[in-house]
């Protein structure tokens, strides 16, 4: 009977390590280079979990120590929050993040996300706000104009249990930053959000 316990628990024990250890894969990102702008990843729409842009001329993208996107839904707001890199090369912590807010989407954990399929924003709607940080000190952003489409929102099931939502689109803007005109453009995404990077603060 010892015996029999014994060997349920072992098996047990493996089949969560299996499913934790194909729950971690899923968080790796992989990276291939778009034809024209081999600087971005090319846009997929796989769950590479990787996204990138041109910042003026400087390449913002993702990197493999943060997580590219969590999404954090509040009572009033829900957050994708865009974290990466900027290749600047005047400043030696080059952290960038890249949040948009909206007022009007209030997902309950990220397999509502799929309701996004194949929508376009307006960046100028007032619902909506763009913010951006470098190395954790945010700046001041008076936009000009930009759009935000979420091309596609597709569930991704292992052994029959969804495990993620993922979301591929684009962006662009133009803004003014702390005084200086610039644009966000080339903008793509392509990224898994499941319970890891999905944050519920209602």
């Amino acid at each position: 009977m010892k015996t029999n316990k014994l060997i349920s628990v072992i098996v047990l024990s493996a089949m969560l390590t299996a499913a934790c250890s194909k729950e971690r894969e899923l968080e790796k990102s992989v990276f291939i280079p778009d034809d024209t702008f081999p600087e971005l990843p090319a846009y997929s729409e796989w769950g590479y979990n990787t996204f990138g842009a041109f910042y003026d001329r400087l390449v913002f993208i993702s990197s493999d120590y943060q997580s590219p996107l969590r999404v954090s839904a509040t009572a009033d707001t829900t957050y994708f929050i865009f974290t990466g890199v900027i290749n600047r090369p005047d400043i030696e912590v080059n952290k960038m993040t890249l949040i948009f807010a909206m007022d009007n989407f209030f997902p309950n954990d990220y397999r509502d996300l799929i309701s996004l399929h194949n929508t376009w924003y307006d960046l100028l709607d007032p619902g909506i706000k763009v913010k951006i940080m470098e190395s954790d000190i945010s700046k001041n952003v008076s936009l000009i104009e930009g759009t935000l489409n979420f091309k596609r929102a597709q569930n991704l099931r292992v052994d029959e249990q969804q495990v993620e939502t993922i979301l591929s689109g684009t962006f662009d803007l133009k803004a003014i930053i702390d005084d200086e005109p610039i644009s966000i453009s080339e903008g793509r995404f392509d990224v898994g959000v499941g319970t890891y990077n999905f944050f519920d603060f209602k």
